[in-house]
């Protein structure tokens, strides 16, 4: 009887412990996201996550193959798409999903980690990754980092399910995720070699029949994934391509004579997801003297970078090196996101941080590692993923996103560390310690070695910060962030840059051009402090100098669509319409994506008064730019000239939804309602306009006045 209560007391243990975590990491995270409300990039997604946001809105509204330039792992689009479908376009439905997915990957890890060791290790493993700050932040990001956690937890799963007892449908699932996982992060198909050696390895002693039938299930898993999107690409790309044609470039970027280690720019200004691509392919073929396909843009690329090695071996041997230490480094190496701007701003994340960064994590890891090597034979397949994963980043740049699939596997040797160690000292054997603490110790050393950068917010985030500010007319915020930029760095280029741009927002263009002239000094060869000085100019309104600028930009680069896009624009405000009209038309040959000038285009047709013309280049814009408000804006103002208040107003409210301060948008809705004679709609929108708009009051007693039928409407 009382071994029967022993066995109905474990489950229900293992249930408990599995819902605490779960929700601790479900707090933890709901607690985190709270406090990065105010943040930048939480209603402004950028780089990456600007053309996953702008993917996945096509996707929702039915474009499921997609355009021929998006090199983007896919299965995140797809994954947001789907979540726009069901909920609209919300950032936070998303951050919400991926905090639901954060907290079951801890869960899987405590089931992987019961199978790989015991039950103690697995309780140990899902409370670290409960509060492991990194995953805590990854969750909260539009990016595919949290994805990529999860299904890296799924597989390790199932793998420990294979590993318990083998069946076709186990394996079948395995190489389902398996196929999700290269999906969503290309590098994961190295990791396919090891699953298949270790399961002829490990079930060495099943027959060959099964052993035969078992990788069958796994391929036909990741076939059944994987497939359509190759068939995609060779649909719309005329390629057929396994995931993203851009292997290349990427590891052209992390290999050649200027490498760091880390990111570099391929060209100043254009190193964000919306131009770089276009760069790469741009280079390409001027290099070769050819129009290139995707594909042979990246053979390009891989075998530029595949000669510099051959030919400078030593230097790609010593700059594996300095990458490998990065890998294992303590500092979270940032993409366009800073982990340590968001641990600024988040109590919580900075006091996780202080506990238990990856410094922390990883040397007690590497303890676990001691303590358990007696285990080795059951484990190695978690020696096999650490290793794979580290040379996969290694081999190409390091950021803290890429190198996060190790910490799945960290973390099971991290508690079995803790765990190990624990009982050695309950059973006062504390001499069998003393290797894996000088193992601790020689780790701790190592990892946080300073190699790349102090554990700090870096200059360019604050910048990259500054410009999701920027973008949501946070204008005075932004220029905080950059005084924060400039505090370390007085000489940061794109600080300057993106501060000048700024200030011509806010029509301070004098202050603007000191920062431009500052960006030229620093670099005379960058276009984009010409283009910012014919910017300021131009809102001075001396368009002759502000033309010779944005001239000079041309120079340095015939192809820069935004110095054609300004020049025309100083055009249209001398007159010449029909010679602006041609620039225009110039500038979106060379960037047939660039909403920018198609909305300018727009605006120059408004102001000839060719109203369907207008109505035609606002709409180009809002193709690639469905969320650019100023185009909706001037669109529903059209529509409204045009007497087509039904197709006004719905436009005029998308414009308010994604800038509600768009003060121009409000009145001209309101003025949309009343000519549609939606007098109570007209009333209540005239209301929301600021306190401090002086058309408010005016405009609200002329609509209370005119639906009382005391004045002619116009």
């Amino acid at each position: 009887m009382l071994e029967d209560d022993d066995r109905m007391r474990k489950p229900r243990k293992s249930i408990a412990a599995l819902a605490s975590v779960f929700l601790l990491a479900l707090s933890v995270r709901f607690g985190y996201l709270h406090q990065i409300r105010d943040i930048g990039f939480f209603a402004q997604p950028v780089s990456d996550g600007l053309i996953y946001d702008q993917r996945a809105q096509g996707i929702a509204a039915g474009n499921w193959l997609g355009p021929a330039d998006f090199v983007h792992a896919p299965l995140y689009a797809y994954f947001m798409g789907v979540i726009y479908a069901v909920f609209g376009r919300s950032l936070l439905a998303v951050r919400v999903v991926q905090i639901v997915l954060g907290a079951g990957a801890c869960v899987l890890v405590m089931l992987a980690a019961r199978r790989f060791f015991d039950r103690r290790t697995a309780v140990a493993a899902g409370i670290i990754l409960a509060l492991y700050p990194p995953a805590v932040f990854f969750d909260g990001l539009i990016q595919k980092t949290s994805l990529s956690l999860f299904l890296s937890a799924l597989l390790l799963w199932l793998l420990a399910l294979c590993r318990e007892r083998a069946t076709w449908w186990r394996w079948g699932l395995a190489g389902l995720v398996m196929g999700l996982l290269v999906l969503t992060r290309q590098n994961a198909m190295l990791l396919a070699p090891l699953l298949l050696v270790w399961l002829w390895i490990e079930f060495r002693r099943a027959a060959v029949a099964r052993r035969r039938a078992w990788t069958g299930a796994a391929v036909i898993g990741s076939a059944v994934v994987m497939l359509p999107w190759a068939v995609r690409n060779k649909a719309v790309t005329g390629e057929f391509v396994l995931t993203t044609p851009n292997m290349g470039q990427n590891f052209a970027m992390g290999n050649h004579p200027q490498a760091t280690g880390t990111y570099l720019p391929f060209k100043r200004g254009r190193s964000t997801a919306e131009y770089e691509q276009g760069e790469w392919v741009r280079e390409a073929e001027r290099a070769t003297g050819r129009s290139m396909s995707a594909r042979e843009v990246s053979d390009h690329y891989f075998d530029a970078a595949t000669e510099w090695i051959r030919n400078d071996p030593g230097a790609w041997v010593r700059l594996m090196g300095k990458k490998t230490l990065m890998v294992f480094g303590a500092y979270e190496a940032p993409d366009t996101e800073d982990y340590y701007l968001y641990t600024e701003r988040s109590w919580l994340l900075r006091w996780l941080d202080t506990c238990l960064h990856f410094g922390v994590l990883g040397p007690v890891a590497v303890m676990g590692i001691v303590l358990t090597w007696s285990r080795r034979r059951e484990q190695w397949l978690l020696y096999g993923w650490l290793f794979v994963t580290a040379v996969a980043v290694a081999a190409f740049v390091v950021f803290a996103r890429y190198r996060f699939p190790l910490i799945p596997v960290a973390v099971m040797f991290a508690a079995a560390g803790v765990v190990e160690a624990a009982a050695l000292i309950r059973r006062l054997e504390g001499r069998r310690l003393a290797g894996p603490a000088a193992a601790l110790v020689a780790a701790v050393v190592v990892m946080n070695w300073p190699v790349h950068h102090p554990r700090r917010t870096n200059p360019t985030s604050y910048t990259n910060h500054g410009a999701a500010l920027a973008a949501q007319g946070r204008y005075e915020d932004d220029l905080r962030e950059l005084d924060r930029a400039f505090a370390l760095d007085p000489d940061n280029i794109d600080a300057h840059l993106a501060a000048g741009n700024t200030l011509v927002q806010l029509g301070r263009f004098e202050e603007a051009m000191r920062h431009y002239e500052e960006a030229r000094q620093g670099d005379p060869d960058y276009g984009g402090a010409y283009r910012g000085l014919g910017n300021a100019l131009t809102g001075l309104g001396r368009l002759d100098e502000a033309a010779a600028q944005y001239r000079h930009a041309l120079d340095l680069d015939s192809r820069d669509a935004r110095a054609l896009c300004g020049l025309a624009t100083a055009t249209a405000r001398q007159g010449r319409f029909e010679e602006a009209i041609e620039l225009f038309d110039r500038a979106v040959q060379i960037d047939a994506a660039y909403p920018e000038a198609y909305l300018n285009l727009g605006n120059t047709y408004l102001s000839e008064g060719r109203l369907e013309q207008a109505a035609a280049a606002y709409e180009q814009a809002l193709r690639h730019r469905p969320d650019f408000a100023d185009a909706l804006y001037n669109l529903g103002v059209v529509q409204w000239r045009l007497r087509r208040s039904s197709r006004a107003i719905p436009l005029l409210r998308q414009a308010l939804e994604f800038k509600p301060d768009h003060r121009d948008a409000r009145a001209a809705l309101v003025t949309a309602l009343a000519q549609a004679q939606r007098w109570d709609e007209a009333i209540q929108c005239a209301r929301k306009l600021p306190p401090d708009d002086p058309s408010r009051t005016e405009m609200q007693r002329l609509l209370e006045a005119t639906q009382a039928g005391n004045v002619k409407p116009d």
